[in-house]
């Protein structure tokens, strides 16, 4: 995506700053994610697939009532009913947050197998809620990743622009928590329970993403991910790809460049759960991510410290090969707390 910027109107800091020890909302959409303000990209390998967006499964008729900044590229998208979608009154307001597919065709969205979002509620300033359908079982002879998820992110900037999802550009120093907190249902899971590894990989994730930059890169020195699992079906207590029960780690990459750990979330002592049983009530899902991010991830580079570690993204999303989930979530907030 092009991550150019005018700095203009609203394009400052959000406001004052707020006191030590008080809890605030760090996302434009505030009050649990209640503004129509989204786009959908399609994405593989975590790249943008160059492709129109769903047309269905973009919607900006609320983005200039979220409060991010005006003039704030990208604005416009281009999508699968041939023109582009931008934000109402001609105020060019980039989308709040977006709904991401990885691994999936558009011409595989509202297909079995294949994916659907259905956004719902949202009136009279309730939260929206999403239905993510991710149904990859039927896909066995392609192995390929599947994920169907929303993302919240921010793109740095010479100009400390809080724009996007973010209302500033924050860095890992600055904050003292960074505590997610969204109610989350499971609706559907189904597998091939092979014993092909594969099949016992589907879960449901809330990701946390950070880059370290400098005055003068160009490119970021190294991007970070940290993921907190609070579903995960494959096996009685949810299948280990790590190989190792007792660190909490589900997965990791240790790639001096892109470190990346997903971790277990009910084997953190933090009052987790794992979803595994399909239920018509929602369980809210809360804990913090800094000490998780100090204590799982790598230090900062040579040269960088934490002020270094710009806020990227805040991801909620199910990944699978070869099943079949679903899940709905609602109420969305990541809340931070400045040192």
């Amino acid at each position: 995506m092009n991550q150019e910027a005018t700095p203009t109107r609203g394009a400052g800091k959000s406001n004052a700053r707020i006191a030590s020890e008080t809890s605030f909302n760090m996302l434009w959409n505030d009050n649990g994610v209640t503004k129509r303000s989204f786009i959908h990209q399609n994405l593989q390998n975590g790249q943008d697939f160059k492709i129109p967006a769903i047309w269905e499964l973009c919607d900006l008729s609320e983005a200039n009532l979220v409060g991010n900044p005006h003039n704030t590229w990208p604005y416009r998208y281009y999508t699968t009913r041939g023109d582009s979608i931008e934000s109402p009154d001609s105020t060019k307001v980039a989308p709040s947050f977006k709904l991401v597919t990885e691994g999936y065709q558009n011409s595989e969205y509202n297909n079995y197998p294949g994916f659907a979002i259905w956004v719902q509620n949202g009136f009279t300033n309730s939260p929206l809620e999403f239905k993510l359908i991710n149904s990859a079982k039927q896909l066995s002879g392609t192995r390929k990743l599947h994920e169907v998820g929303v993302i919240f992110e921010h793109w740095h900037n010479q100009w400390n622009i809080p724009g996007w999802s973010f209302k500033e550009q924050y860095n890992l120093q600055q904050l003292s928590t960074i505590k997610p907190k969204f109610d989350v249902r499971l609706d559907h899971f189904d597998n091939y329970q092979s014993p092909n590894i594969d099949t016992q990989t589907a879960y449901i994730t809330a990701d946390f993403r950070i880059e370290y930059w400098k005055d003068g890169d160009t490119v970021p020195r190294r991007v970070d991910l940290l993921g907190v699992i609070f579903s995960n079906s494959g096996g009685t207590n949810g299948y280990d790809y790590d190989g190792n029960p007792n660190n909490n780690i589900f997965w990791q990459d240790t790639s001096s460049n892109n470190p990346r750990v997903i971790l277990h979330g009910y084997q953190l002592g933090l009052n987790i759960p794992n979803l595994t049983a399909v239920s018509s009530l929602f369980t809210t899902i809360e804990f913090d991510y800094k000490p998780l991010i100090l204590q799982y991830l790598p230090a900062p580079p040579s040269g960088y410290t934490y002020s270094n570690a710009m806020i990227k993204g805040f991801d909620i999303y199910s990944s699978t090969r070869y099943a079949d989930i679903d899940f709905s979530v609602k109420n969305i907030y990541l809340n931070g707390e400045y040192n």
